[in-house]
């Protein structure tokens, strides 16, 4: 008879199987950081000339918003942060200058992401390069060189976002049949829904993004003009080696939801309209930007460890 192991070998493969999952997450968690921590330059560098740009952008802003609404005391409510409620009696007040806000605003939307974009491009061309130290060559260079075909992931990956959004939410709809308080049976299922269909969503939502990350680490890997075949080989690592990839990119995400999080929390503690509360909140929330954009290039320095070093690996 063939000798049973006993509880001692099973417990030994258990622990083996345990370390070996526990290192499949903390070699790209601690890679991560080792390349956050490296390019710290490169992240107040980026930290600077995002808030740079916003502060072009937002400056005509505010300059309409005064010239329209300067003397009320509406803009004081500001001050609690941006609201649903400000925006409608705005738009009742001054209704001649909210089609130019908003126009403005939309605007300003889509110069900030062209320069992220362009600042993005940069960033992971640095860490996909990986030198010992911060080079601003690579930085601008790859900004210049790869801005299109980051510009290009972009907009399939948030045209993909939106068709998901749309799709989850037209299953949320049927289910819930409209939400028709007359066809509705229970009200609890608009709840009830919610609690099973968000997290599939969420997963696959981070799915596409982590496919969105490696897709672009690979466009500067292979130096590749067209992006469909970084597309497929992230797709391909990501079948692959599903575990190794996915595990350390929620560690990640699930450290900025916290920071954002945190962020938010502080804010609302620190929301008081005198000036002394307002700078104090203005620099906490600086702190913490800096720190979310830190928690950003580890990710991309935890997913470039995992990727083959061979093109055709």
């Amino acid at each position: 008879m063939v000798a049973r192991p006993d509880g001692k070998f099973e417990y030994a493969c258990l622990i083996l199987l345990l370390y070996k999952l526990a290192m499949k997450f903390i070699t790209p968690f601690k890679a991560g950081w080792q390349i956050a921590w490296r390019y710290k330059r490169l992240v107040v560098l980026l930290y600077t000339l995002i808030l740079l740009a916003a502060l072009v952008i937002v400056l005509p802003l505010n300059s309409l918003l005064q010239n329209k609404a300067g003397h009320s005391l509406m803009l004081e409510e500001l001050v609690h942060g941006f609201h649903y409620t400000f925006l409608n009696d705005f738009k009742n007040a001054y209704g001649a200058g909210f089609v130019p806000l908003m126009q403005q605003s939309f605007l300003t939307v889509i110069l900030f992401y062209i320069c992220f974009i362009f600042l993005i491009a940069g960033a992971i061309n640095v860490i996909q390069r990986s030198p010992q130290q911060y080079d601003s060559s690579l930085f601008w260079n790859g900004g210049a060189q790869y801005f299109w075909q980051m510009l290009r992931i972009f907009i399939y990956f948030l045209a993909a976002q939106l068709l998901l959004l749309a799709f989850f939410g037209w299953i949320y709809m049927a289910i819930n049949k409209g939400l028709s308080l007359a066809q509705l049976e229970d009200d609890r299922m608009v709840i009830g829904t919610l609690r099973w269909l968000a997290p599939i969503y969420l997963l696959l939502a981070m799915l596409l993004l982590c496919w969105q990350d490696m897709a672009r680490l690979l466009v500067i890997k292979q130096n590749s003009r067209w992006i469909f075949r970084p597309l497929w080989k992230a797709f391909h690592f990501l079948r692959k080696n599903f575990l190794s990839y996915f595990l350390p990119y929620i560690c990640f995400w699930a450290i900025l939801v916290i920071c954002i999080w945190l962020q938010t929390k502080v804010s609302h503690w620190l929301n008081d309209p005198n000036m002394i509360a307002i700078w104090v909140s203005f620099f906490v929330t600086q702190l913490f930007l800096l720190f979310r954009l830190s928690i950003r290039f580890a990710i991309w320095g935890g997913i470039n460890s995992l990727i083959p070093k061979k093109n055709d690996q």
